[in-house]
């Protein structure tokens, strides 16, 4: 049988194709101590992962799929840790309320979930922009545990079938209001949700906005539209791009794709230098990518916070064209902008660079 060994580091993999016998029978002639199915928690620096002895999902090997391995939680400055919330649950009783602007986010690899960093800092971006809405959170942490990337990206059509009949079923409920529903996704979340978008797009229920951050790139195929998140999901598709060509896709799928600081392989404040000299070895695979969730976060509380313009080259000492503010980058991005843009960013917080000092910037 052929998997992937993946050497783990904190949030980011690399892959070697291996042969081996059935993991799960190789694990128990081993005698490990405990459930292999179970998950556990490795923390390193400021970030922790969520790992197993055997995967969860569909394929030979994998531990079985168990219905609450998908947990939908909302989340207020009351119950910050999330109130679980089902397909049977009364949304209004539990405190969302329909007449506000709700936001469905949906984690990574590796995450925690609703304890994860990411969602943390979402939460805080919310908390921190005085902004009245519902934040509902996808925790499918129990199917995207490491090393296994590759049955984590098989488990996204299952996960993406849960979030689209979650929504279908409570915008029957009246939970929340289509019109000003927003689904988010971070990496393999961003693939979830497209997925979602597609399921719910074909049974004649269009998604009003979808945003991609830096949506997976690994087993994501750029040719295959179909299997990815891509334009059309929803009436309109943002993807913010901050690891292309890497763990993030490069190419641009949206309606609007922000590149900030172009193509460049590191985000600032994300090159080896930086990484070690601040004692960030945790960071050091996974920073560029994580950026996303940073400056999307960042971008609720501050609207202008993140300045883009269509000129790819108004960094180049020979400008093609100038930089000017074509669009901002974030949460409160209008529908009416589509197309490519391009920014710069600080390397520490806050990321978003004001722009009259984006306009003097050189390669």
């Amino acid at each position: 049988m052929r998997f992937f060994f993946c050497v783990l580091l904190v949030s980011s993999c690399v892959f070697w194709p291996l042969e081996t016998a059935s993991i799960g029978q190789r694990v128990k002639r081993q005698g490990v101590i405990g459930d292999p199915c179970e998950a556990f928690n490795v923390k390193l620096g400021f970030h922790s992962a969520k790992l197993s002895t055997i995967p969860k999902g569909v394929c030979g090997y994998c531990c079985p799929i168990k219905e609450n391995d998908v947990r939908f939680y909302f989340v207020d400055r009351t119950h910050v840790n999330g109130t679980l919330v089902t397909l049977q649950s009364k949304g209004r009783a539990l405190g969302i309320d329909p007449r506000l602007p709700t936001i469905i986010y949906v984690h990574g690899f590796l995450e925690l979930g609703i304890s994860g960093i990411a969602i943390r800092t979402v939460r805080e971006g919310i908390f921190n922009s005085n902004i009245d809405m519902n934040f509902l959170v996808v925790d499918w942490s129990n199917l995207s545990m490491g090393p296994w990337y590759v049955e984590a990206a098989q488990n996204v059509r299952y996960v993406s079938e849960k979030v689209a009949t979650f929504i279908w079923t409570h915008l029957k409920r009246k939970s929340f209001r289509l019109d000003t529903l927003h689904v988010i996704g971070f990496s393999l979340g961003a693939q979830v949700v497209g997925l979602a978008g597609k399921i719910l797009k074909s049974n004649g229920l269009m998604l009003p906005r979808i945003t991609a951050l830096d949506p997976a790139f690994p087993l994501f195929h750029i040719k295959q539209p179909e299997n990815r998140v891509a334009r059309g999901d929803a009436e309109f598709v943002d993807v913010v791009h901050t690891n292309p060509g890497r763990f993030g896709i490069g190419e641009p799928i949206g309606d609007a794709d922000f590149y900030p600081n172009d193509d460049r392989f590191y985000q600032p404040g994300c090159n080896f230098d930086d990484v070690i000299n601040g004692n960030r070895l945790d960071d050091l695979a996974s920073c560029s990518h994580e950026r996303a969730w940073g400056y999307y976060s960042e971008s609720i509380a501050n609207p202008q916070a993140f300045p883009a313009t269509t000129c790819r080259g108004f960094r180049a000492d020979a400008k093609p064209c100038h930089f000017q503010v074509d669009a901002y980058m974030g949460y409160h991005l209008t529908k009416n902008v589509t197309g490519q843009y391009f920014l710069s960013t600080n390397p520490q917080k806050p990321y978003g660079m004001p722009a009259d000092l984006q306009m003097k910037m050189k390669s």
